[in-house]
């Protein structure tokens, strides 16, 4: 059996989770288009960074020298770790939640 005070940390860190997917499902069902899909834009800016610094730019360096390394600052890949990890675990929280079921088909 747990001490109380783990699951007082486990109830804590499952109230976290739950606002968090709450949010992101505030923000898909509102009104602007914007509001709606700033959180997917910016991943994928910051796939096209890392696109562009890793697949691309060695290839075309090959070729030209008008190519260039984007800057892509700590911070900016820390939000899209957080990004990441936020869908992860809001959609954790949706399949706990019975929202997110997934249907499974049977092997006959």
């Amino acid at each position: 059996m747990l001490p109380e005070s783990h699951l007082l940390v486990f109830h804590v860190a499952v109230g976290v989770l739950e606002g968090g997917a709450d949010v992101s499902v505030a923000e898909a069902q509102g009104q602007s288009w914007l509001q709606q899909n700033w959180r997917p834009l910016l991943m994928l800016t910051i796939i096209i960074i890392v696109a562009n610094n890793y697949i691309l730019y060695p290839c075309l360096s090959i070729f030209t020298d008008k190519v260039r390394v984007l800057d892509l600052p700590d911070r900016l890949w820390q939000l899209m770790e957080i990004g990441v990890g936020g869908y992860i675990m809001g959609r954790t929280v949706e399949k706990v939640r019975g929202r997110g079921e997934v249907k499974r088909k049977r092997c006959a």
